[in-house]
């Protein structure tokens, strides 16, 4: 029988594409063996690997193996784990018990390829087995709280389930234009690329489709990072005139910082405080169907979209010291998408296609070396522009100086035409003037006479004019000699 490589649903002869999930027919079987009552199969069709999961148990995929969770909390995981030079199968089983509760655990078998112990905690009971060898490792564990699980014999189950199966076909897809980024792409998806700016800075961003409708796909897109302080997130104030400052002082320090309070305990405020309400006012009717975190700075956000599909958005945080010791940041680091009942089938498929995306370091060195070189330009253009400005201004100063000068030198000269105009119009008056006492004077038979000290005085006409400066004036013919105490003045 031939079964979709992505969803293991039975094709039709003539069927060109898969009736659940939407993916086109490749031709190739990934059937699983069929499970015993009260298991499902669960097929991983990107690893290759198919195993039985417990019925109604919800499936986590993720970049090594797979969990299994049920309604009470109950766990089960499967995953590879890959060639380390030194860590021995008890190193891994440690490191997996720092994820149990608190308790005993009891070690079942110790050797240098295998290592299975049990643990004992209150109502917590769990196993975990972890198998090595030279190409890597392979660890299956659970924990339940449930007193009628047999959670020893379900992760034997499990393990005992693990049978390869052939992968989904698919080839690398590597950017055809500048070869920037490279993703497995399966057969028969399409895929679709762009550059964007989040950070201010080009990133190729790639969605990979499997379905015409554009309903099952991956995006690998990165956002741009929201800043936050790892600071405790305050009740609601209360009402009042001093708790209205202090909600006002509290928003001028988020303003002045450019984050807002958010604590460092793993993705989940931020998701469920920070972008659940973006999400939910970009896509009207979306709901929040729950978050797998997936380490301390990692978490898998999923939305129910209001047209039967789910959305799971990968969300990570930094530290970001450069800012402050209490800053960090949150990116969306990407998302899937498919429908709401093939989801848990494809979902394998659609983290491995994300997975996959990487960008090429060579070309992050040339757009780097690009964006030096455009800011080199842009930084030579501003001086050029900074010079052709500074000998404009200096050429304005020049004209101003210029036309300073010749408004001066124009002044000055019409200054000068004017005072010869003033001075020949004083000469013509003063000549007018002088003709007209002249005439006065010979109708009234008067003359100008003055004295030793520049004093004129006007009196009749006589041949000579004597006064004695006490106001007093005689004057009479050529000959006429009043005495010493009369001094003569003489006539104009």
């Amino acid at each position: 029988m031939i079964v979709c490589a992505y969803c293991s649903t039975p094709l039709e002869a003539a069927a060109r594409t898969c009736s659940q999930c939407g993916a086109p027919r490749t031709g190739r079987s990934a059937a699983a063996p069929p499970p015993p009552p009260g298991f499902v199969p669960y097929v991983d069709a990107w690893s290759g690997f198919s195993v039985h999961r417990p019925e109604g148990w919800e499936a986590h995929p993720g970049p090594q193996g797979v969990r299994f969770v049920s309604e009470n909390g109950s766990v089960l995981a499967i995953g590879k784990l890959p060639p380390h030079a030194t860590a021995t199968p008890s190193d891994h089983v440690r490191g997996i018990l720092q994820g149990f509760p608190p308790g005993d655990v009891t070690v079942m078998r110790d050797e240098p390829a295998a290592t299975t112990v049990r643990f004992q905690g209150g109502p917590w009971s769990g196993q975990i087995q972890v198998r090595m060898s030279g190409r890597g490792g392979l660890y299956v564990y659970g924990r339940t709280q449930e007193a009628t699980l047999d959670i020893h014999a379900a992760c034997n189950q499990l393990l005992a389930s693990l049978t390869p199966i052939e992968p989904a076909p698919r080839a690398p897809f590597r950017d055809p234009h500048e070869g920037s980024f490279h993703v497995m792409q399966p057969a028969g998806w399409v895929v679709h690329h762009t550059f964007a700016q989040p950070q201010g800075q080009r990133t190729p961003w790639c969605r990979v489709v499997a379905d015409p409708e554009g309903r099952t796909f991956v995006a690998c897109e990165v956002d741009a990072m929201v800043p936050f302080l790892d600071r405790p997130r305050e009740a609601p104030a209360p009402q009042g005139f001093f708790a209205t400052l202090g909600r006002m002082a509290q928003q001028v320090d988020e303003a002045m910082s450019g984050a807002t309070r958010m604590p460092f305990q793993g993705m989940r405020p931020a998701i469920e405080h920070h972008y659940v309400p973006r999400w939910i006012a970009a896509i009207p009717g979306s709901v929040l169907r729950g978050i797998e975190e997936l380490s301390p700075t990692a978490a898998l956000a999923r939305m129910g979209l209001p047209d039967g599909t789910t959305r799971v958005i990968r969300v990570e945080g930094i530290r970001l010291p450069f800012l402050g010791p209490e800053h960090w940041g949150a990116v969306m680091a990407g998302f899937v998408q498919a429908p709401d009942a093939e989801l848990d089938r494809l979902l394998p498929v659609l983290l491995g296609i994300q997975q996959s995306f990487t960008i090429d370091p060579r070309w992050q060195q040339q757009e780097r070396a690009r964006v030096q070189q455009m800011q080199a330009m842009q930084h030579q253009q501003h001086m050029q522009q900074m010079r052709m400005s500074q000998q404009l201004h200096q050429q304005r100063m020049n004209d101003i100086a210029a036309m300073g000068a010749a408004s001066t030198a124009s002044w000055q000269a019409n200054q000068d035409i004017s005072d010869m105009q003033m001075q020949s119009w004083r000469a013509q008056q003063g000549m007018s003037d002088h003709a007209h006492h002249q005439t006065i004077n010979g109708i009234r038979e008067t003359a100008d006479y003055v004295g030793a000290g520049g004093q004129v005085w006007n009196a009749p006409e006589v041949d000579r004019l004597w006064t004695n400066g006490q106001g007093d004036f005689v004057g009479g013919g050529a000959t006429f000699d009043p005495g010493i105490d009369w001094t003569e003045l003489k006539k104009l």
